[in-house]
């Protein structure tokens, strides 16, 4: 008996989802299979996605299909069996008729191992990959089945983001994988159709757009340990106050070099730990003569953390990649004011809209605590 639970059937669905037809059609039930392209020198691309439906059909079914047919910048596969009719409407519960809103993967395929053919197949229909950047997306008339690929994405640790796109013939859902996840898509995932995969192939050949932020290895407690953190180009706003704390008036200027607070703060015999703690309740500044000032933070925490993963760092300071933020599918606004919470320090905004947070200091502490690698 011809069972659902088969790899190349599983993919055969997913298409079927994305661009098949189930239709009554003169009294019994027709079934359709179509690609097309609107560049002429891609439609042998097609030819082949339709050729390889063809083969899985009749291996599957043991029958000789119909020719494939040409219709414009499109091929057709149409034929009647009634075998997989029955297998459509009793196995998959689906029955002759429109489908566009209502489409979703079969439940016994989800958390199986024919999950994943089932998805190459829906993304050999209606999933592209742009042309001119490192983006896949898939966008159906089914709320239903999208909401059921992001769960998948989900589980698999593929970021993406997920819109509404107004349609004067109804709303279209849509997914974006952007270039942090290209990698991971390709791995995990991937496109079986002819040109896609070619596509795909000819991406990851690329550099990848974004490099990564890795954190380095934090030791202790969580304590931000300033001792040695800086060159000797950082200084303390108004640091004399904390050497007149602890019984030391030589100094006559405000702004004290970060090295010399720390060096006279251990002849106090203060730890490591205390020191910090004693330094971080004041501004930090790059060279005696800088008008920008931050605050930095005593421990390293979870927000620090999110915005050490998309900070890209510039000459004098700092930058949040929008376009990056929103590829792990987070608020960039949300992200920017972290960035001010945290260092007490408000962005200026280039031509372009990029938020430059200026500050030396700054491109100095996230110098020490990320390092950049490749996807």
């Amino acid at each position: 008996m011809k069972t659902v639970f088969d790899n190349d059937f599983a993919y055969l669905v997913g298409n079927f989802m994305a661009d098949g037809s189930f239709y009554f059609s003169d009294g019994n039930c027709r079934f359709e299979f179509c690609d097309g392209s609107p560049y002429k020198n891609e439609l042998e691309y097609s030819l082949r996605h339709i050729q390889k439906i063809k083969k899985i059909l009749e291996d599957f079914l043991e029958v000789k299909l119909p020719k494939i047919v040409k219709k414009e910048n499109q091929f057709i596969l149409k034929f009647r069996n009634k075998e997989l009719t029955e297998l459509f409407i009793k196995q998959l519960n689906i029955l002759p008729g429109k489908k566009h809103r209502t489409v979703d993967i079969p439940s016994f395929y989800v958390d199986s191992v024919f999950e994943k053919n089932f998805w190459k197949g829906f993304l050999d229909g209606d999933g592209s990959i742009a042309r001119n950047s490192r983006k896949i997306s898939l966008e159906s008339m089914s709320s239903l089945i999208i909401d059921s690929f992001s769960v998948y994405l989900n589980k698999n640790e593929i970021f993406f983001s997920k819109y509404i796109s107004k349609r004067k013939s109804g709303d279209s859902y849509v997914i974006v994988i952007r270039s942090v996840s290209f990698r991971d898509f390709a791995k995990i995932i991937g496109f079986n159709h002819p040109l896609k995969s070619k596509l795909l192939f000819e991406k990851m050949k690329d550099r990848d757009f974004h490099v990564k932020n890795e954190l380095s290895e934090i030791k202790g407690n969580g304590l931000v340990n300033y001792i040695n953190f800086f060159d000797n180009s950082i200084y303390l706003e108004k640091g004399r106050e904390l050497l007149i704390k602890y019984g030391y008036k030589r100094y006559s200027r405000e702004n004290i070099k970060l090295n010399d607070v720390i060096l006279f703060l251990r002849k106090t015999h203060l730890d490591d730990n205390e020191i910090c703690a004693e330094i971080v309740k004041f501004r930090f500044k790059k060279s005696k003569g800088s008008i920008n000032s931050v605050k930095l933070p005593e421990f390293y925490n979870n927000s620090l953390f999110k915005i050490a993963r998309f900070v890209r760092i510039r000459n004098g300071g700092i930058t949040i990649s929008k376009r990056y933020v929103e590829s792990f599918n987070e608020d960039f606004d949300k992200t920017l004011n972290e960035v001010q919470l945290i260092f007490d320090i408000k962005p200026k905004f280039t031509s372009k809209n990029e938020p430059i947070f200026c500050s030396g200091v700054l491109e100095d502490f996230f110098n020490k605590i990320i390092k950049r690698v490749d996807n």
